[in-house]
């Protein structure tokens, strides 16, 4: 979502707080998921579940007391950013020269 305001807003401006109105948001292309569609639907339970992983690994990096834990679970939370990262690009269809745009601006 920062990506996409950043580049189609004009209220969007380089290393500040996006400040995202709801026209922005009513324009974000949110794709319509077919649960009966058993592809569409395995892709959202995965997202889900990953999106719940990382949830619970942020937490336990929060907790971590040592620098061998929380390197473990900055490790496990990387990983899950990009799994996440891929099923978002696979979601969109997005080719991989754009994929290395976004990666870019990341």
């Amino acid at each position: 979502m920062s990506f996409y305001n950043s580049n189609t807003s004009a209220n969007a401006f380089k290393d500040t707080f996006p400040k995202v109105l709801i026209k922005d948001l009513l324009n974000f292309p949110i794709p319509n998921i077919n649960f009966d569609d058993a592809t569409e639907k395995a892709a959202h339970d995965k997202m889900v579940s990953l999106v719940e992983q990382m949830l619970d690994a942020k937490k336990l990096l929060q907790s971590a007391r040592t620098d061998k834990d929380k390197t473990f679970y900055q490790d496990r939370c990387n990983a899950l950013d990009r799994q996440i990262d891929k099923l978002v690009y696979d979601l969109y269809d997005l080719t991989k020269a754009e994929r290395d745009i976004v990666e870019s601006k990341a």
